[in-house]
């Protein structure tokens, strides 16, 4: 049995044997803490990295626990699509993690051996998702990560994040609740719950009704856990009022893995059984819903006065862009869709840092309090200019390439309607972003003064803010390979 083989279960080992590493370790310091953090975490990244070379070279890597195959045994299956979100995920984590430590010392207190366990379990929990090949196996993975999430959510010091955390819990529950139903209906239908499996028994079936009940509450569960408009009630508070790491953790991954998981559902199980009502019906509401999130969410970003809540409103937006390059039906938009969940990940990490800057540093959320920040932290503040350049679709920045993919996607599924909304709401998103970047780089206020301990907060924060700022400008030029070297083989 060669090393190779072994890839998909040690991705998602050395971040799980991390998190109960960090348990039996952490009452030895937080030195040693830090170190089973970051060793875990590079090591699922090694692993993640040389699955996704392995499988660009050889195809996709399928792994049978215990060595029974599916349909009786559980399969994991890593692809391009799917090692290269489980690099994705290991990179930024540790990113938002080797930054803040100070900030979590701060925010969380005496609780950090279980703030740092979380996030490990919660990221392992993350790794699951993106190689799950069977409907109930991607249950329990979506199951930890949320209740990962839950816990990070509810360790804010602010008085509201138990609340938030614990209407994130409800709201998360009905999606799950909603999806493992649909995993019964699939069950029932057809016998199986492997989704390759239960791809080839889809036409046989004798229950099509129960399928499609099966399809329809499995997709509702999902998009309440993604936040998809009008179902998105749980995300301002949840990360407007968890920790700021926690924030900067969970905004930029738990959604584009969640959109991962809805992606793949939708185009590589679904759609490949060719289900009737899916094709006609579903995706052309799926579609609506998308465009009403793309407009709607960016309306409310403008309408707040909260930087955090800004920027989670900012994500319902985005949300709906990946999720109409999902239904617009063309491998083109789902090119887009795929790019901008790469993009929309790291530049949320970078906002989300900067905002932890502004409230942990600064002492200030408010967009009209942050004033003339570019004089205390220039270099957050232009990584600030560059992200939100780059949310608003200007080149040379990445998020206007995969925009453009996306704007192609919706001619060429000759839906006119879909391209206007996506300009028109790039220039809603242009209003609100311009809003905060005149308080932060022109007005007249003054930010406050720092003393000695907020400037240690400072510098890491900073170097988080500008490395992701500058991954933003580099992968704008490298889309056009990205897309044709990785991405192109993660289409079905």
């Amino acid at each position: 049995m060669s090393l190779s083989s072994q890839i998909p279960v040690l991705i998602f080992l050395s971040s799980f044997v991390g998190a109960l590493g960090v348990l039996l370790l952490g009452r030895l310091g937080k030195g040693w803490v830090l170190s089973v953090v970051f060793l875990a975490l590079g090591a699922s990244l090694l692993f993640s990295v040389q699955g996704l070379v392995f499988v660009l070279e050889h195809g996709a890597l399928r792994y049978a626990f215990g060595g029974w195959p599916p349909p009786v045994g559980i399969e994991w299956r890593l692809d391009a699509l799917s090692a290269g979100m489980a690099a994705l995920v290991c990179f930024l984590a540790g990113v938002v993690l080797a930054v803040t430590p100070r900030l979590v010392e701060k925010e969380v207190g005496g609780r950090q051996v279980y703030f740092y366990c979380g996030a490990l379990l919660w990221v392992s929990a993350l790794l699951g998702i993106t190689m799950a090949a069977d409907f109930f196996n991607f249950f329990v993975f979506l199951e930890v990560a949320a209740l990962s999430a839950y816990a990070l959510v509810g360790m804010g010091a602010h008085p509201l994040a138990p609340v938030a955390a614990f209407r994130y819990l409800l709201l998360g529950t009905v999606g799950a609740s909603l999806y493992l139903l649909g995993v019964g209906c699939l069950y029932g239908a057809t016998g199986t719950l492997n989704m390759q499996d239960w791809i080839a028994r889809f036409h046989g079936s004798p229950y099509p009704a129960l399928l499609s009940a099966g399809i329809v509450l499995i997709l509702g569960g999902l998009a309440l856990k993604i936040g998809l408009f009008p179902l998105h009630g749980w995300m301002p508070d949840a990360y407007a009022y968890a920790p700021s790491a926690s924030a900067a953790l969970l905004a930029p991954l738990m959604t584009q893995v969640m959109l991962y998981g809805f992606l793949r559902l939708v185009w590589w199980i679904f759609l490949e059984a060719k289900g009737g009502i899916f094709e006609e019906f579903l995706l052309g509401i799926l579609r609506l819903l998308s465009a009403a999130a793309i407009v709607a969410g960016a309306f409310w970003a403008f309408l707040q006065t909260d930087l955090r809540r800004m920027l989670a409103y900012s994500s319902v937006s985005q949300i709906g862009y990946i999720l109409l390059g999902v239904t617009l039906g063309n491998s083109t938009a789902l090119l887009g869709a795929l790019l901008h969940i790469l993009n929309q990940a790291i530049m949320k990490t970078c906002f989300f840092l900067f905002a932890a800057q502004a409230e942990g540093v600064f002492g200030v959320r408010r967009v009209t309090d942050l004033g003339s920040l570019h004089c205390a932290t220039p270099w957050g503040v232009r990584a600030f200019w560059i992200a939100s350049l780059s949310m608003i679709g200007i080149p040379p920045a990445c998020g206007f390439f995969s925009k453009w993919y996306l704007l192609l996607g919706a001619w060429e599924a000759q839906k006119p309607f879909f391209a206007a909304v996506i300009v028109g709401a790039s220039l809603l998103t242009a209003a609100y972003f311009f809003k905060v970047l005149e308080q932060i780089s022109f007005s007249s206020e003054k930010a406050k003064i720092l003393g000695e301990g907020d400037r240690r907060l400072l510098r890491p924060l900073s170097w988080g803010v500008v490395l992701t700022a500058f991954l933003i400008l580099l992968l704008g030029p490298l889309s056009s390979p990205l897309v044709s070297h990785v991405l192109i083989h993660a289409l079905p």
